[in-house]
């Protein structure tokens, strides 16, 4: 895509001029390429920064994790409650709240704040996400623009104005 960019300028910049003057825009327009790369690469990892991670980030988590720690203690629960009526073991009845046994409980609890959780962790950060995107897409455009600027538009422009001063000074030396 540089390659790209940059003899779109140069045809463009470089249109009208006699060849000599177009030889030295195209010149202009094509730097080397690891200066080009380098550029770009320090331009573009100085304006990459890490983002702090939220707090309710770790809130969230934990929660998720005790969810998860319900679920599997639940399961387990009704694991240990069928090996041991297949040994044959006596149980006292499980214990409930009011009709419903704990480890069901546990096992749909779990699941349905872990659902919810995600749900509201989501509705929070997919628009943030995506004001940070849009901020890291400015800033980089910006950085890539500079670079552009620096390493091709400024050189073409020295070319041009290069070429408008000799055309001025034979405009001159003709009308002398």
């Amino acid at each position: 895509e540089l390659d790209l960019a940059e003899g779109e300028l140069a045809d463009a910049a470089a249109a009208g001029l006699p060849r000599a003057w177009a030889d030295q825009v195209a010149r202009a327009a094509h730097p080397p390429e690891p200066d080009v790369r380098d550029a770009l690469d320090r331009a573009l990892t100085s304006r990459v920064t890490r983002h702090r991670t939220p707090a309710w980030w770790s809130v969230a988590s934990a929660v998720q994790w005790l969810c998860a720690a319900a679920v599997v203690a639940g399961v387990l629960w009704y694991v240990a409650l069928g090996l041991a009526g297949w040994l044959q073991f006596a149980l006292p009845d499980v214990s409930r709240w009011g009709p419903v046994p704990y480890p069901f409980l546990l096992i749909v609890g779990g699941l349905g704040l872990a659902l919810l959780v995600s749900l509201a962790c989501r509705a929070i950060v997919v628009p943030a996400a995506r004001r940070r995107r849009r901020a890291v897409e400015a800033s980089l455009r910006e950085a890539v623009g500079g670079v552009a600027d620096e390493r091709i538009v400024r050189p073409v422009e020295a070319v041009l104005a290069g070429h408008r001063d000799v055309a001025a000074a034979l405009a001159r030396a003709a009308g002398a």
